[in-house]
């Protein structure tokens, strides 16, 4: 939907949830909350609120940018500027402007020119700095170029960056699992095939370490490359790399692997639909692209992105991967005005109204705070987060009052239950009201 750009029409809460996706930014940073960013509308919505009601802004910044009452009564202290008390001894003919004019220290400008010529010296030494990094590169090719043949350590096949970033497995060139298993495990097979999932953790360190033992080539995530299992670790510098690992280049099986991962590289879609055969052990380094997978909308959003891509649609990649990893679980207000949104745009699409529209305890609570704080501020919020009216509002708490009031009240008997267990007796009582029913449609109409 945000790609969509159906929420264009609510710019305080597209720059509430930017401020809290900077935060969680932030906090994974370990950084402050400093230099938040706070888009105009939001900022507006803010001077707006605080007019209204300083409770009810105070409310909603705890629920919704994360500001706490600390930082609230920082931003409310007046300004003690030097302007300010200027303005104040002009309109106030009683006060001396000699009261409020301090004696300023007299300017140190041997401690002004020391601090420019030190800055001076750190910038020489940074030009010094990166000339002699520059010097050291170029000395160090012409040695390449002087040696070729001397011995340095093996960078392994890095040519094929799609198979090192397809591969689950980090091991390849053995045998499949379901065949090794007839070898090592015939008595754990059911009907000749192979259930990972009914395997014992002794059975499965058992098949694990046979998939090892037959590999020939292992890939390292870390170095972006492919080694061989006997890689030698050194080779000489005029060579790709050691010998072992130039001889995957001839292995058959190691070629179709790498060619199906090029393949698949140029189709993102053939990779996320073909997920959902691949056991979930192969998965679980990467717990988010299951959930990617099983999510016909989430593989859209990751199929289209580079045709898509700008900063808007970013920001909304980002937000759903937060959403995923439950990184706004602190923030139960603002999901339950996401979820109310996005049941209100439901509704649109269904052609219907707003009735029986449902949110979450969490903005209930907070809707019914607000109200008590507010009925004004309750009402600029309503406009702009699109929840329930003040009279919808006044109506669920009236209800809530008389539930507990009386809670013992009686429940009305549905009407299948006033009639006998009995199925005849039933139907009978039936056709003795359709009857009367129909005495009682003629005699109005004989009236007439």
């Amino acid at each position: 939907m945000g790609i969509a750009k159906e929420f264009n029409e609510y710019p305080v809460l597209i720059a509430v949830l930017h401020c809290l996706a900077t935060l969680k930014e932030k906090e994974r940073r370990g950084v402050g909350k400093q230099n938040m960013p706070y888009s105009p509308a939001l900022d507006s919505f803010l001077h707006s609120l605080n007019e209204v009601s300083e409770d009810a802004c105070l409310l909603f910044q705890q629920h919704f940018c994360g500001r706490t009452k600390k930082n609230k009564q920082k931003s409310l202290v007046p300004s003690k500027s030097l302007m300010a008390l200027l303005a104040v001894s002009t309109t106030d003919p009683t006060s001396q402007l000699g009261d409020i004019l301090l004696p300023l220290p007299q300017e140190d400008h041997s401690t002004t020119l020391n601090l420019e010529a030190e800055a001076i010296t750190n910038s020489n030494r940074k030009d010094n700095g990166a000339q002699e990094i520059e010097q050291r590169e170029i000395a160090w090719q012409n040695h390449a170029l002087q040696y070729p043949n001397d011995e340095i350590p093996c960078p392994g096949l890095t040519a094929m960056p799609e198979y090192v970033d397809a591969c689950f497995q980090l091991v390849g060139g053995s045998r499949p699992r379901h065949i090794l298993a007839k070898d090592y495990l015939p008595q754990a097979l059911s009907d000749g095939k192979l259930v990972l999932s009914s395997l014992t953790p002794p059975q499965h360190d058992l098949l694990n370490d046979a998939v090892f033992h037959e590999s020939i080539w292992r890939i390292d995530k870390a170095g972006k490359c492919v080694r061989s299992r006997q890689c030698t670790g050194t080779c000489t510098r005029k060579a790709e790399a050691c010998t072992h690992c130039l001889l995957l280049l001839r292995n058959a099986s190691f070629r179709s692997a790498v060619s199906r991962a090029k393949r698949r590289a140029q189709d993102p879609s053939a990779r996320l639909e073909s997920l959902r055969f691949v056991p979930r052990q192969f998965t679980k380094r990467d717990p988010l692209l299951r959930k990617v997978a099983a999510n016909p909308s989430l593989r859209t959003l990751v199929v289209e992105a580079k045709s898509i891509a700008d900063d808007t649609n970013v920001f909304w990649l980002q937000l759903a991967r937060l959403g995923l990893n439950g990184a706004f679980r602190t923030f139960p207000v603002v999901e339950g005005v996401v979820q109310s949104v996005i049941d209100l745009k439901d509704k649109a699409r269904r052609g219907v109204g707003k009735q029986n529209m449902s949110y979450t305890p969490a903005l209930d609570s907070f809707l019914q705070q607000l109200s008590d704080i507010s009925l004004p501020a309750f009402e600029l919020f309503a406009k702009q987060f699109c929840v329930r009216s003040l009279r919808s509002s006044k109506l669920v708490k009236k209800r809530k009052l008389e539930q507990i009031e009386n809670p013992n009240e009686p429940m009305a008997m549905p009407a299948m239950l006033m009639y006998p267990d009995d199925a005849q007796e039933r139907l009978l009582a039936l056709n003795d009201m359709t009857e009367g029913n129909a005495t009682i449609e003629s005699n109005v109409v004989l009236k007439l």
